[in-house]
């Protein structure tokens, strides 16, 4: 899968944090990052809101974020994270 994304731009990684097959977000940011060789800015989407999971976010360096969203919301968090 993750050859389909080699000649496409990516300037961020959004994902939730469950993912199919028991793959977690971090997981997901994790694989982006290593295939394309950068450290791209990252927000995990979440509805658990644990310590673990935070813990997760910090040690992925990446964004987490608590469901319900709004797009809004959203859209700032995002170019917040892009200027950096």
């Amino acid at each position: 899968m993750l050859e389909k994304i080699r000649n496409t731009p990516i300037d961020i990684v959004l994902a939730d944090y469950r993912l199919r097959d028991n793959a977690t977000g971090w997981s997901a940011i994790k694989q982006v990052r290593e295939f394309l060789g950068i450290k791209l800015p990252a927000i995990i989407i979440t509805g658990d809101t644990s310590a673990d999971r935070i813990r997760e976010a910090s040690q992925a360096d990446a964004h987490i974020m608590y469901k319900p969203i709004a797009p809004a919301q959203l859209k700032s968090t995002m170019t917040s994270l892009l200027k950096t």
